[in-house]
């Protein structure tokens, strides 16, 4: 009894990004979702097994090298920006993908592969959690990144020369949760997710589907100091001498995803999905109470390409991903954030461990 309440209560766990977007109410709406994603790997297959080819009872474990970037971008009254960024190391962890469920965490390593020094030092983490079905795609990131530099010298230190090292905020922190839901239409079942994502599938021949999704971004961007600098205040509106900022976007998107299969195994994935929405902020002007806005428009998209070799027992993968959005802060004044990874993978199948709770909840 514990055993079935726990898989049940694990299953509302991976459903939760829903929760944002709709509540789930009634457990047939549960039901319903979690059909979508958590197949049952011993059942009748659910797709054209001419397109797609799922490799049963297997855990993939992969050793995971990436470069991922932050950056936050004000603009100003006359349309330039003041533009800040992360100088990351290369950051290695490790995936675990298995029937639905990836997780994958990875951490900076300098010592391994020291940055640029004239644009000191950042510290990023990073933590995904993911549950991909044959219809329903669910992603959620959560990113910390503290240490900045300006992208443009001049526009935090009017005295800076070339040749000297960039300013640096080492105050300035970021904190950023992702979450996004999508829906591969996908009518003939010809379009692996999994085989693009995680590769726990192969995608044998060429196919595409249209997607409707769904994100929620929260960011948070704090320092010790106002981040726009004082001698460049006059370009900007009052409010925007902040030295804390929260932001709330919700967003619908729409686009298209396709894999090219060539040579049997090799595999290129293109995704773009554009979108529009609406943000709040919170705000808090240095030396002053915070202030909150209304909901107002603002612009999302998410891209990626991914390209690998996919095995029977081993598999390589790069991919490049973005993440954007951009809105107004005042009626002047826009404020946009970015994150950008770049990965490789390589990844091994093994069978996975028997556990009766395991395949309570479809792994």
């Amino acid at each position: 009894m514990e055993g079935m309440r726990a898989a049940g209560n694990f299953r509302v766990a991976l459903l939760l990004p829903l929760l944002v977007f709709a509540p789930l109410s009634k457990a047939q709406l549960i039901d319903r979702l979690g059909k979508l994603i958590f197949e049952d790997s011993l059942s009748a297959p659910k797709y054209d097994s001419s397109y797609v080819k799922r490799f049963r009872h297997s855990l993939v474990l992969s050793g995971v090298v990436g470069n991922q970037g932050f950056g936050v971008d004000i603009e100003d009254k006359q349309g330039g920006a003041l533009s800040y960024a992360t100088n990351t190391a290369v950051q290695y962890g490790f995936a675990v993908d298995l029937n639905w469920l990836s997780v994958e965490a990875t951490f900076a390593a300098p010592r391994f592969d020291p940055v640029d020094p004239a644009k000191g030092t950042s510290e990023s983490r990073t933590f995904g959690l993911g549950a991909t079905g044959r219809h329903l795609w669910i992603r959620s990131i959560w990113n910390t990144s503290k240490g900045f530099y300006a992208e443009d010298p001049l526009k935090v230190d009017s005295t800076w020369v070339p040749g000297e090292p960039y300013p640096t905020r080492t105050d300035l922190e970021s904190q950023t949760f992702m979450s996004s839901v999508n829906y591969g239409f996908n009518k003939r079942h010809r379009y692996s997710q999994k085989a693009a994502l995680s590769q726990m599938e192969r995608q044998r021949r060429s196919a595409g589907t249209a997607v409707v999704g769904a994100s929620f971004w929260y960011s948070r961007i704090t320092a010790d100091g106002s981040v726009v600098p004082a001698y460049q205040a006059a370009n900007y509106a009052t409010d925007v001498q902040f030295d804390r900022l929260q932001r709330y976007i919700v967003a619908v998107k729409g686009g298209y995803t396709h894999t090219f299969t060539f040579w049997g195994r090799g595999y290129i994935n293109l995704l773009v999905l554009p979108g529009i929405g609406v943000q709040r902020l919170a705000l808090r002007p240095v030396g002053s109470s915070e202030l909150s806005s209304a909901w107002v428009g603002c612009s999302v998209s998410e891209m990626r390409l991914g390209f690998g070799y996919n095995g029977t027992k081993w598999y390589s993968g790069f991919s490049l991903g973005s993440f954007v959005n951009s809105g107004d802060v005042t009626e002047q004044v826009r404020l946009g954030t970015s994150y950008t990874t770049a990965r490789f993978a390589v990844g091994v199948r093994i069978h996975p461990p028997n556990s009766g709770f395991m395949r309570r909840i479809g792994l």
